[in-house]
């Protein structure tokens, strides 16, 4: 909508720049009765024209240049989505509304002029010299701003590409499975694990990425408030499948029956939201299961 905006905007200045080659007709025509609607009509239908010519043109150039941007990206684009009349509705509707905005300032500003200063060149523009100034800031803005956006998309990005995580990522496969039999768990990881391809298998109430929608009231050693924070249910073999090291202490373990019901894993963020003081390794807190 942005690069619209200042695709809008480059057409305002154009045509107001082009303006001085349009007067002497605007004043001949008004001089044989045209009136400032109709002049007005006229330039709108002109923005028009040439929108719907951009549009056609850039559908042309985009189906010319999108197999070379889908062997480049990855992706599988196509133009499949044209086939949908609410989508050739909508954008139908996107070029009469984009055509008539850009085209009214021009209309209105060009079919404002006198016959009989245009003849004798003593039009004044400082107010259209003011419009003018001011779309040429705002295209600035926008620009400036798309700028910055794109940067601070790319450090995002080249963040999420080079940084640690804390856990591997690469070659780990996540599939969604009930978990209400265990038995048909442990058949399937057996399955899995019996394939020379597949070095571990666990399961988890969500993965690193997913969202954290199961939350507990927990108070720490020595606090009297209860605090909500976020919890994922894991299995054994989650942190070996992950590659997840602990900082300190030690990891879950079926050595030690009572990790299942009397254990937990706290990460630096849940630490800090608990406020816990000291080491929190062999510290009591107390859950209320579930939420």
């Amino acid at each position: 909508l942005l690069i619209l905006f200042i695709a809008s905007f480059n057409y305002v200045n154009l045509f107001t720049a082009n303006a001085t080659t349009r007067l002497t007709e605007i004043s001949i025509r008004k001089t044989f009765g045209a009136s400032r609607p109709q002049l007005a009509k006229q330039f709108i239908f002109e923005s028009l024209l040439v929108f719907f010519v951009s549009f056609c043109v850039s559908l042309l150039l985009v189906s010319l240049a999108l197999p070379l941007f889908n062997e480049f990206s990855g992706k599988a684009l196509s133009f499949s989505i044209l086939a949908n009349p609410n989508i050739i509705l909508s954008l139908l509707i996107m070029i009469v509304v984009v055509g008539i905005l850009a085209g009214w300032y021009p209309a209105f500003i060009l079919s404002s002029y006198s016959p009989t200063g245009v003849l004798k060149s003593s039009f004044k523009s400082g107010s259209g010299f003011q419009i003018k100034k001011l779309l040429i800031g705002t295209q600035f803005t926008i620009v400036i701003a798309l700028i910055a956006c794109a940067t601070i998309m790319f450090r995002q990005i080249n963040y999420l590409e080079t940084t640690d995580l804390g856990f591997e990522k690469e070659a780990v496969i996540t599939a969604v499975f009930d978990y209400g039999d265990e038995t048909k768990y442990n058949t399937l990881k057996q399955a899995l694990l019996g394939q020379s391809y597949v070095s571990s298998v666990s399961v988890a109430s969500r993965i690193p990425s997913g969202s954290l929608s199961n939350q507990s009231y927990v108070l720490p050693e020595g606090q009297e408030e209860f605090t909500l924070i976020p919890y994922v249910h894991i299995n054994f073999d989650y942190f070996e499948t992950l590659g997840i090291k602990p900082i300190q202490g030690r990891l879950f373990s079926e050595e030690f029956k009572t990790d299942i019901s009397e254990s937990v894993i706290l990460n630096n963020a849940a630490v800090k939201m608990l406020g816990i003081k000291g080491n929190p390794i062999g510290q009591n807190i107390k859950i209320q299961w579930p939420v």
